[in-house]
């Protein structure tokens, strides 16, 4: 009889602080286990779609997250048109399927190409079965771009001051004395290392 066993089950234990628990589990600081240890806040933003497409049918929301946290794939960004980023010099990378730039963006593993988060995630599936859309290579992979220096830039703005002259000099015979004055600037700010205005 001294063995006598309830048939009352005990409840488990309540941890000592109960209301604790409920603030540790939705604090909106509390870090990630990505490798960026990103907020949650902050993954959100970086993976909030940018509304250049009007869904993403192959790719749960949680997937992009993990690839966003864990810096495999850029964030999900609005893109600025050409006119925004020809006049600054800011490091933003044009998307050649969208034709839209932007400060963070993906690079192809096969061929190097750019490519915006949104057009890769309508391009790719999560088992990365389709083709690269530029050189054809089987099974696109990207990793995240890196920044742009200041000396690409300055190269960048040469080189899209050469073409707007060579259409100018297709459409009419001659180069714009302006035109000439402007890409010699930049030219000679690429040498002396100083920005030209």
């Amino acid at each position: 009889m001294g063995n006598h066993h309830s048939s009352r089950e005990h409840p488990p234990p309540h941890p000592p602080y109960p209301h604790l628990h409920s603030v540790i589990k939705h604090n909106p600081l509390r870090r990630t286990k990505g490798r960026l240890h990103l907020t949650r806040e902050e993954l959100d933003q970086k993976c909030k779609p940018s509304g250049l497409y009007p869904s993403c049918p192959n790719w749960e929301p949680r997937q992009i997250r993990r690839l966003v946290a864990d810096g495999k794939l850029a964030s999900r960004l609005v893109g600025s048109d050409g006119e925004t980023c020809l006049h600054s010099t800011t490091a933003d990378q044009e998307c050649p399927i969208c034709f839209l730039f932007y400060s963070e963006i993906n690079t192809a593993n096969c061929c190097k190409a750019a490519i915006c988060t949104e057009c890769y995630l309508q391009l790719q599936t999560p088992k990365m079965t389709n083709a690269c859309p530029f050189c054809n290579g089987e099974g696109m992979m990207v990793t995240v771009a890196k920044k742009l220096e200041e000396e690409e830039v300055k190269r960048r703005q040469v080189e899209e001051q050469r073409v707007i002259e060579s259409n100018i000099m297709e459409k009419y015979g001659k180069p714009s004395d302006k035109i000439t004055t402007t890409a010699a600037a930049v030219t000679t700010g690429i040498s002396t290392g100083t920005s030209a205005s």
